[in-house]
């Protein structure tokens, strides 16, 4: 983000077409403190953990773009022990209801590897930033 290697959860990438979530992980080593403490990872994983929407468009029958929908992220534990971020869950909802499981993307060791979304986690024990960004040019109202 901003040209600094840090750990990130791209909750919703795309445009009216087509949708991806994401997760980047970052290494330990830092050039500036830790990725954790305010510094920057040496090194991330650019291309990341990614699953890709299906039946998300204009008109389409699970997320139709030319409606107002809803992204919310959980973050949850496979193992049992709260905080461990061993599961993360992005849903989109519409008219306050899901599309069943095309809408759902699940992130674990399944989906990952082992160990991925750990190494997440262990920064942002240290805290969150929310940072939304779109490309002004293609925003329109919808309304």
């Amino acid at each position: 983000m901003c040209g600094e290697l840090c750990t990130e959860m791209d909750v919703l990438e795309g445009n009216r077409y087509a949708a991806r979530v994401t997760a980047h992980k970052c290494d330990d080593d830092t050039t500036n403190g830790s990725g954790g403490d305010g510094g920057t990872a040496a090194t991330c994983d650019g291309s990341g953990c990614g699953l890709q929407a299906s039946g998300f468009g204009p008109g389409a029958d699970v997320i139709d773009t030319d409606r107002s929908f809803t992204v919310t992220l959980s973050v949850g534990s496979r193992s049992g022990t709260p905080g461990d971020g061993s599961l993360l869950q992005t849903t989109f909802t519409q008219e306050g209801s899901d599309g069943g499981p095309e809408s759902m993307f699940t992130f674990d060791d399944t989906t990952c590897g082992s160990g991925y979304l750990q190494a997440m986690a262990k920064s942002w024990k240290e805290g969150l930033v929310s940072y939304c960004a779109h490309p002004k040019n293609v925003m329109r109202s919808a309304s």
